[in-house]
């Protein structure tokens, strides 16, 4: 190979390394929290209560469109009160975004449910959710959220 052949054949490689796309490498936290997110939406599907119970900080706040708050203690009870069954949810556009020890989740679950009372849902869910680590674990420390009809 000429030289000339050389440089044009480690320029062309050069080029399709650059422009190649590659994996990034995702942090154990980042992980971490994909989990938690996950078991929060299976925990929320199922209205296992118990099991939101372990994701939900003590003082977590839940805050809805209209601006009404509601306690850790309040969402429990809510799940517990009217428990819903799931259809079908999936999440859409989930985004993990780090400040030292909080994450914020944004991303959209998509929901068609319906309860005892005979309420349906077809609902999208535009939702943020800031975890923090406390102990070692992510935990969920605020939730914020708009219940959306589907079209």
């Amino acid at each position: 190979m000429s030289g000339r052949a050389a440089v044009i054949f480690v320029a062309g490689a050069l080029l399709v390394w650059l422009v190649m796309p590659r994996a990034i490498p995702v942090s154990a936290d980042a992980e971490a929290v994909r989990q938690a997110e996950q078991q929060l939406t299976q925990a929320s599907a199922q209205g296992n209560v118990h099991a939101l119970g372990l994701i939900l900080a003590h003082d977590f706040i839940a805050t809805d469109a209209k601006g009404n708050r509601e306690s850790r203690a309040q969402v429990l009870d809510g799940f517990r009160a009217t428990p819903w069954r799931v259809e079908s949810l999936r999440q859409e556009n989930v985004q993990i975004r780090f400040y030292g020890p909080t994450a914020v989740v944004t991303g959209v679950d998509r929901v068609t449910a319906h309860n005892a009372a005979g309420l349906d849902r077809n609902v999208s869910y535009p939702f943020v959710h800031v975890f923090r680590k406390r102990g070692g674990q992510w935990v969920l420390i605020a939730g914020r959220g708009s219940l959306l009809p589907v079209s």
